[in-house]
């Protein structure tokens, strides 16, 4: 089961509005980097991030092509 796009996209731009200027949207995928102790540290040196993690099948990829 996908996460829906609508829903996602809401809750994002949401987000996104609250943060301010600048934030970054992270999405978190087993396809991805391994987030490691390195990549932590490199990603606490931004101010605002956006932590985006699916379930089970995932996030929809026009999500992930439209918000990053």
């Amino acid at each position: 089961m996908l996460m829906m796009v609508q829903p996602l996209r809401d809750a994002i731009h949401a987000a996104k509005a609250a943060a301010g200027e600048g934030a970054k949207v992270i999405y978190l995928s087993p396809q991805g980097r391994k987030l490691d102790q390195a990549g932590v540290s490199e990603l606490a040196t931004n101010q605002k991030l956006i932590l985006v993690c699916g379930r089970y099948e995932g996030v929809d990829e026009r999500v992930i092509q439209t918000e990053n």
